[in-house]
Formats: C-alpha cells, sequence, structure tokens
C-alpha cells in the first residue's frame, strides 16, 4: 500500500501538469478568440521555466516535504482559467524581467539582430515566402516583357551586323539570368 501514495501523486501530477493543458492548448487552437491562445501559451512557458529551475535544483527539492503536492497545487493554479494563475505570473514576474531583457538586447545589435529581426521573420515566415514569390512573378513578367521587346527590337534590324551584334547581347543577358536563377 505504500506504493499507491506515490502512483496517485504522479497520476494527478500528469492529469494536471500536461493532459489538461494539453486539452485546453487544442481547445484554444479550435477556438475563434485570442484570449485562451494568451493563457495556454503563458502557461507553457511558466511550465518550461518551472520545469527548467526543478531540474537544476532536483537535489534540493526532492528532500523538502510535500513538495509534489506543492507542485501539483501550483500547476493547478496556472493552469485553471477560474484562477489565471499563468497570466498573473507572466503579467507580475515575467513581463517586467522580458522588458529589460529587450532593452539589453536592443544595446547589443548582434543580439538585437538575432533576437528580434530573425524571430519577426521567422513569424511572418508564410507572409514573407508569399511577399518573395510575388516580388519573383513580378521579376519574371518584367523580364518576360523586356525579352519580347528586345526579340522585336532584334527582328526589326535590317543590317545583318548590328542584328548579330543585338543577338549576341540578347543570349549574354539570357545567360547572365539563367546564372542568377541557378544561384538562388
Amino acid at each position: 500500500m505504500a506504493w499507491f501514495f506515490p502512483l496517485l501523486l504522479r497520476l494527478a501530477s500528469v492529469g494536471i501538469t500536461l493532459l489538461y493543458p494539453a486539452w485546453g492548448s487544442i481547445n484554444a487552437i479550435e477556438s475563434s478568440g485570442t484570449d485562451d491562445d494568451t493563457q495556454w501559451l503563458v502557461y507553457w512557458l511558466c511550465y518550461a521555466i518551472f520545469n527548467m529551475i526543478e531540474n537544476s535544483l532536483w537535489i534540493v527539492f526532492q528532500w523538502v516535504p510535500g513538495y509534489s503536492l506543492f507542485r501539483i497545487a501550483v500547476f493547478a493554479w496556472l493552469a485553471l482559467p477560474q484562477t489565471k494563475g499563468a497570466t498573473f505570473v507572466y503579467e507580475a514576474v515575467l513581463a517586467p524581467i522580458v522588458s529589460i531583457l529587450r532593452r539589453e538586447i536592443s544595446k547589443n545589435p548582434s543580439l538585437d539582430r538575432t533576437f528580434n529581426k530573425e524571430f519577426a521573420q521567422g513569424a511572418n515566415s508564410g507572409t514573407t515566402s508569399q511577399a518573395r514569390a510575388s516580388k519573383l512573378q513580378s521579376a519574371l513578367d518584367n523580364a518576360n516583357s523586356s525579352f519580347n521587346r528586345a526579340l522585336e527590337k532584334i527582328n526589326g534590324l535590317s543590317d545583318p551586323s548590328q542584328k548579330k551584334k543585338a543577338e549576341r547581347a540578347f543570349d549574354k543577358d539570357v545567360s547572365r539570368i539563367n546564372n542568377l536563377a541557378a544561384r538562388s
């Protein structure tokens, strides 16, 4: 019977810290509002930070009486929509720390570029890809009309030497564009 209470604590811990929040996250993804999205994103952020601290200090926490019950209570408070504990922790603790970190990061150009611009590009990667595809299509359309005009001009030349010279220039342009396309 000594094994029953630790097993019960473990099952409760998994249910409260992982299963319930995972189900809430799935529901938030499928809902049209964004309030629940924020709650669950912040919950998972708190979960990650808590686990980093817990893993680093486990040698101490394993000897604290009632730690498992405390952990379950903390995660229940963080996860339950009635308490919105995760949102409270973010607004009271994490947001001020993030604000300080952002200021410090912005003072270092390479860190600023890494953390701010690249994350923004990643967040907009779908939009960025669409914008790139649109620019590429526009460039191809412009090149196509330029080639058509150049070919019409070449065909309109009556002097064979000028025509040959224009054809070579045209072939060079086509070759240059092919090389650029092959590199990208």
